[in-house]
Order: C-alpha cells, then structure tokens, then sequence
C-alpha cells in the first residue's frame, strides 16, 4: 500500500471536501502510481492534516490539454489557472476519489509531538512503510472506523490485519 502526504492552501483542501474539486494540479511530474493513497494537509493557518484521497489517475499533458479535459474537475477560473500554469510546456493532473475527511484533523503541532522535527513537505513526499508518520496517520482511519460502528480499536498485535481490512472498506465505503 502506497502513501504520500501532499501540501495544499487551505481554501483548495476545502473544495476538494466539498467535492468541487477533484483534480489536484502540480507544475512537476508526480512520479505517484494509481491507488497510492494521499493525505492532504492543509497549511498555515489551518496547519493540519484534513482529508486523505485515493489517486485514481495521474495525467502529463500540455497547460491546454489539461484545461479542456479537466476544467470542471480543477477548482479554479480561467484565469487562475493560467496564472498557476503560466510558462509551464506540461502540467500534471492528479485525479482524486474516494475523498475522505478526516474528523477532526490532525494538527501539526500534535503530529510534531509524536514526531519529532516534521515538516509538511512544499511539493509532496512519499511516505514509507517504516515511518513514524504512517502509524499516527493510519491509526486517523481506524479511530474513524471505530467511532463509526462504536467499537473498540484493535489491539497492537491485531493492527496490521484491521487496517488492511478496514481502510479499504473505508475509502470504498463512500461514507
């Protein structure tokens, strides 16, 4: 199971929760495959990890291209998206499903007490298997899965086997 944290401003995570905004845009190639699950963490002020999203697609293509395939998708007028795109021969255009809040988010400074001197990445950054980070964010989807059958969390030995359950009947779930 892949996992990268991606940086986003505040009012874009919010168009993505609201469903406005399905396609997130990067200037550089997202080396990410499909099915990586991506944590979106929203920056200054808000500072807190909001939402994680499944990638269903990664797509290259010209600022034009990208436009009038995805324009409905991206979350931005026109002319914001040629101020972004601006320069740029390629764009890349990540589609996003399975869009899952994560109630409440998990502040920056609470992640920082569990893990020292992290830093929510500027582009995005894959998170490895043996991270620190990626316990504290996984157990994000079990203590929502749990409160939403009111049952209790698993027990450490137990982990690995409920996360790989219920993570997917979470994301899947459409909840």
């Amino acid at each position: 199971m892949n996992n990268a944290i991606i940086s986003l401003k505040p009012k874009y995570v919010q168009s993505i929760l609201s469903g406005e905004k399905t396609i997130e845009l990067r200037k550089r190639t997202i080396n990410l495959l499909p099915g990586t699950y991506l944590w979106i963490y929203a920056t200054l002020p808000l500072g807190s990890i909001r939402a994680v999203a499944k990638i269903e697609s990664i797509h290259r293509a010209s600022p034009r291209s990208i436009w009038k395939k995805f324009s409905s998708h991206i979350g931005l007028s026109k002319k914001e998206f040629n101020t972004y795109v601006n320069g740029s021969n390629k764009v890349s255009a990540i589609a996003l499903t399975s869009i899952k809040e994560i109630n409440p988010p998990l502040a920056l400074n609470s992640l920082r007490s569990k893990v020292k001197n992290f830093h929510p990445p500027q582009f995005f950054a894959r998170i490895t298997a043996d991270h620190p980070v990626l316990n504290i964010l996984h157990s994000l989807i079990v203590r929502e899965k749990s409160m939403r059958h009111r049952s209790q969390a698993p027990t450490k030995d137990k982990y690995e086997q409920f996360y790989k359950t219920n993570i997917i009947s979470l994301i899947s779930s459409g909840k």
